[in-house]
């Protein structure tokens, strides 16, 4: 961007090469990363969506060893919604405002059947099927 408040710079290129981009507003706060970590750990890569205080909202990931998922978090930066299609099973986790998981469905991949379990706000199971 232009510091001289004229129009700001057009940068093109073929490809970029990064471990790491963030994207910030204009006043310098960090509204996106694109991040990979390294085939030793994980082979991780994420996009973190953050709003305007800074707190993350929303983030997509693909994990080598686990699989694709995505999180949706609240104001208070705690994971409310949580969809997955892991190595372990695909599944669905909705947690309450402090990001305790409430409700759990998904099909485990050993079994290949369905599960629902429901919690009250201390953690004990109240539904459990089957």
């Amino acid at each position: 961007m232009s510091d001289s408040g004229g129009t700001d710079d057009v940068v093109r290129v073929s490809r970029i090469e990064a471990g790491q981009i963030d994207l910030v507003d204009e006043s310098g706060n960090t509204r996106a990363t694109l991040a990979c970590s390294s085939a030793e750990n994980r082979g991780h890569v994420v996009l973190h969506l953050y709003d305007q205080t800074g707190a993350p909202r929303l983030s997509l990931q693909v994990d080598d060893k686990e699989g694709p998922s995505i999180s949706l978090w609240n104001t208070t930066s705690s994971p409310c919604i949580s969809l997955g299609v892991l190595t372990g099973g695909n599944g669905i986790t909705i947690c309450d405002r402090e990001g305790k998981p409430l409700i759990v469905a998904g099909v485990p991949a050993e079994r290949g059947e369905p599960e629902v379990t429901v919690s009250d706000s201390s953690g004990a199971i109240i539904v459990q099927i089957p």
